[in-house]
């Protein structure tokens, strides 16, 4: 509930919430484990922070889901969660890996002003609504190979300190890096539909 504190591991592994899920602003000193759940309705972690781990692998979030400003100080795996509608992530913190691999988000993936302090690795995930991560910060190694960017994806003023990886990515949407700073991306033109660019983010991808 609102503002709680868990001291111990909170499981709720296999769990049904089917009315409104509220956590905001609470706090998980240990592992918090969300494997296999489903989430038939709204769904707010907004302001919570997680000592722990934190396990969403294989979860279902059927409505909107909250998790903006949020801290994950260990490990934050959603590995093979399905996101229905919006997921928004904006102005969270991942201390720890952050893992959406073969993610699929359905709605909006709201990621903006958030920061990634270690691995970023959004491998054989499907985005399906349009994708933001602008102003974002990649500090450590990011994958985004094999993802499926259906609409429009912004990396608009984000920053990636290492090198990050966009192989077999494809993009049926536009492509957003405005004022993006990086020293290395691969990404091959050829999974590019549509670029948007200045001229100084067009030349470091040249």
């Amino acid at each position: 509930s609102n503002g709680s504190l868990f001291k111990s591991t909170a499981d709720f592994s296999g769990s049904l919430f089917n009315s409104t899920t509220d956590f905001n602003g609470s706090s998980f000193n240990s592992t918090g484990d969300f494997r296999n759940i489903s989430f038939n309705n709204d769904v707010y972690f907004r302001g919570s922070t997680f000592n722990g781990d934190s396990i969403f692998r294989d979860s279902k979030f059927k409505s909107k889901v909250n998790l903006g400003y949020a801290k994950f100080n260990g490990l934050a795996e959603f590995e093979r969660s399905e996101f229905n509608k919006d997921a928004d992530f904006e102005r969270s913190r991942f201390n720890g890996p952050a893992k959406f691999v073969a993610a699929n988000f359905n709605g909006a993936a709201f990621f903006k002003d958030s920061v990634f302090n270690n691995i970023a690795d959004f491998s054989y995930s499907k985005f399906n609504g349009s994708a933001y991560f602008e102003d974002s910060w990649f500090k450590k190694g990011t994958d985004f190979s094999f993802v499926a960017f259906e609409q429009d994806i912004s990396f608009n003023s984000s920053r990636f300190y290492e090198a990050g990886i966009f192989d077999s990515t494809r993009f049926r949407g536009v492509l957003y890096l405005k004022r993006a700073e990086y020293n290395k991306l691969y990404i091959r033109w050829a999974s590019i539909s549509k670029l948007g660019y200045d001229k100084e983010s067009y030349l470091l991808l040249i």
